[in-house]
């Protein structure tokens, strides 16, 4: 066991300069059973270029390392924050579950998914595909997305990563929403 937990943390360390990096100290990682690698409390921090651009959380991980197409599982969830700058969180996504295929970086999301944006746009749908190498989310599930105007609800969705960007496949309801001092009041 002290010989994978070496070997681990001597891949972390040779890719200190690489665009992913993993926080974790050496008591949170734990050998469940061969091939698998558990660790708790995981912190990644995705950079580009010295900028932070995503920090992404989990209680539980499960690295699959074995075989033709690893992959990490979060069974007790995950959250992801996306950055601009080094600071300022422009979204954030959120789920009881998830599953990354490490070759093809897709992401299975699912169990109260919720993306959440800084200029307060929800998104939540019970499952959702999240494809890093194209930079967007998508999904075929039904979905609620709530603007500070409007709610609409529907069948399928696509949206940037960052969701400055989206779209409700098939809109199945749709409600105008108008601010008033004391609360929210529907059109």
């Amino acid at each position: 066991m002290k010989k994978s937990i070496v070997i681990f943390f001597s891949i972390i360390f040779s890719f200190n300069n690489c665009s992913e990096k993993i926080a974790v100290n050496k008591e949170k990682l734990l050998i469940d059973k061969p091939g698998v690698e558990l660790i708790k409390d995981l912190r990644v921090i995705y950079s580009t270029q010295g900028n932070v651009r995503a920090i992404l959380q989990s209680p539980k991980a499960l690295n699959f390392i074995e075989g033709n197409d690893p992959y990490q599982e979060f069974p007790k969830g995950f959250s992801v924050q996306f950055l601009e700058g080094s600071d300022s969180v422009i979204c954030t996504l959120k789920a009881k579950y998830a599953l990354k295929k490490n070759k093809t970086k897709l992401t299975e999301i699912r169990d109260g998914v919720l993306l959440k944006s800084n200029d307060g746009k929800t998104m939540t749908t019970e499952q959702l595909f999240w494809d890093e190498n194209k930079h967007v989310y998508y999904g075929e599930k039904p979905v609620q997305v709530v603007t500070p105007d409007e709610v609409i609800n529907g069948i399928g969705f696509q949206s940037r990563e960052d969701f400055t960007q989206y779209k409700v496949l098939q809109v199945t309801g749709y409600k105008l929403v108008q601010s008033s001092g004391d609360g929210i009041d529907l059109k």
